[in-house]
């Protein structure tokens, strides 16, 4: 589990939840020793509509 990156997303309906609230979740549904583990949280905000489109633009290019 070495130099290991796990992406989680949450099922939270676009609320946003503080980096507290997060770890507060994670208490509740993963074992003490796998939570020891994690070194770091990084929060996202979701990706805009033009955000997508610009990325699905680089990524035509690229098969073109």
């Amino acid at each position: 589990m070495r130099n290991s990156c796990y992406p989680c997303r949450s099922r939270n309906g676009g609320v946003d939840r503080t980096r507290e609230e997060v770890v507060e979740r994670l208490k509740q549904h993963m074992r003490p020793e796998f939570l020891n583990r994690i070194d770091e949280i990084v929060m996202f905000q979701p990706l805009k509509r033009k955000e997508i489109r610009r990325i699905v633009d680089i990524q035509f290019k690229q098969i073109q």
